[in-house]
């Protein structure tokens, strides 16, 4: 009896020592090897699963047991009370999931602090991937390489128009560059001509390069707009970066006009 008693502690303290390395192990691992987020995600949801089973084990395993021990006559029931065990696992996690997700949806997303951060990541990369599409196809863009266009795109902040309001006036100091995302807005010269910008036009290049006050008005004249800006110390910022930023200006005005 004592002997069985130390052979117990002996695979205890061996199956002990198995998972705590294992621990140090998936530390290591982790940190040396690049992963995506939907590994880790997976592999974290198979750690919280294995957790699970071996806190419910004791639940689970005089389901199974009886299962593998019972005979011809009774393996019929005992195989009825396998199925509802399973039919009750994964009905439990459907209903866990849904709702956690239900929570989520009214808010409660924000008792987590890992999803609220990874989710903040995503949006600004949709953003960002929305932003470089909705302007991508204009004349100026095009000629931009996609790491360029990448990089410009996260200095740019947007500015909201309603319908006639007035972005600025004739002798406005320029400070700021825009680019028309969405809507149109009418140009009207001292002569009294006009024409309209729309999606992926720039807005005020000119007298933004030139250091000069716009000789235009700009206004929202037929719906609301929205404008990507571009401060003018961002843009002095980005082009010690990216020297090639003022040179690809230059030729686009050249070309423009």
């Amino acid at each position: 009896m004592q002997d069985m008693g130390t052979t117990l502690v002996i695979w205890a303290a061996i199956l002990g020592a198995i998972a705590a390395g294992s621990m140090v192990l998936g530390a290591i691992v982790g940190i040396t090897t690049p992963m995506s987020n939907s590994t880790v995600g997976a592999m974290c949801g198979f750690g919280a699963g294995a957790l699970i089973s071996a806190l419910a084990l004791e639940l689970v395993s005089p389901t199974v047991e009886a299962l593998a021990q019972a005979n011809v006559a009774d393996r019929a029931e005992e195989i009825h009370h396998f199925v509802t065990l399973l039919v009750a696992m994964v009905g439990g996690g459907l209903i866990f999931i849904t709702l956690d997700q239900l929570l989520s949806a009214h808010g409660g997303y924000l008792r987590k602090g890992a999803y609220v951060i990874a989710q903040h990541a995503r949006n600004k990369s949709k953003r960002q991937a929305d932003l470089m599409q909705s302007i991508g196809n204009s004349s100026f863009f095009s000629s931009m390489s996609a790491e360029m266009m990448h990089d410009l795109v996260k200095q740019l902040h947007p500015k909201f128009l309603v319908q006639q309001e007035t972005l600025f006036s004739a002798g406005d100091a320029s400070s700021e560059l825009y680019i028309v995302r969405s809507g149109s807005i009418t140009l009207t010269h001292s002569d009294g001509s006009s024409h309209t910008v729309e999606r992926g036009d720039l807005l005020g290049e000119v007298s933004f390069l030139a250091h000069q006050a716009h000789s235009t008005t700009a206004v929202a004249e037929h719906g609301p707009a929205e404008l990507l800006v571009l401060h003018k110390s961002q843009y002095e910022v980005f082009s010690r970066t990216t020297p090639s930023l003022p040179i690809l200006f230059v030729n686009w005005l050249r070309n423009a006009f």
